[in-house]
């Protein structure tokens, strides 16, 4: 296994260099809201990986729990191109990675932020886009959804279906765009709900 290990580093080395764009988030385990830091865009992943500790361990001094910023770890890496958000509550934070766009990352992170916590942000939220280094075929995925548009200056008629946020509008010329809808807040109700056409 260590030579399998030396052979691939000696491979990486050989290659010509590409410019990536690798993330982290780190914290304290049951101390996650005084201490959870995100560092993205960064050359390599140890990088990533050395800057969310040292911000971890910053915000944990900061914070009142400086006796625990040796307990700082890394739990969430990135592993593609996409979006990513870090959205905390009263008593915790949610966060998500890879996804088509940044919007769509700072939603479902406020969702489950809001499933399993109280009084989750909605300003100040968090949010990244890693693309560099990774491969078309990652890029084609974290943009699907922008491949046609209904014709311009023209009316035409649409469908649109939706699963939580997730939608697809149809147009009668058969071009179909896959969107993320709008996350509202219905004053009301005092509710969150998605609407494909916006708040």
């Amino acid at each position: 296994m260590k030579n399998l290990s030396r052979l691939l580093l000696c491979a990486s080395l050989l290659m010509p260099l590409l410019s990536y764009g690798f993330s982290s988030v780190a914290h304290v385990s049951d101390h996650t809201r005084e201490t959870i830091y995100a560092a993205w865009n960064y050359p390599t992943q140890s990088k990533a990986d050395k800057i969310a500790l040292e911000g971890c361990r910053a915000l944990a001094r900061k914070n009142g729990v400086a006796a625990l910023a040796g307990k700082c770890t890394v739990f969430q890496r990135q592993k593609g191109a996409g979006g990513g958000a870090l959205v905390c509550g009263e008593d915790g934070c949610a966060y998500t990675s890879g996804y088509e766009t940044q919007q769509r990352a700072v939603d479902a992170a406020y969702e489950a932020c809001v499933r399993s916590y109280k009084d989750c942000q909605q300003t100040g939220i968090t949010a990244w886009w890693d693309e560099a280094g990774y491969s078309k075929e990652s890029m084609k995925k974290a943009v699907e959804g922008k491949t046609c548009s209904p014709p311009a200056g023209k009316i035409v008629r649409s469908q649109t279906q939706c699963i939580n946020g997730n939608c697809v509008r149809k147009f009668e010329n058969g071009c179909q765009v896959r969107f993320e809808a709008a996350y509202c807040h219905d004053a009301l109700t005092g509710r969150w709900e998605w609407k494909a056409d916006g708040c």
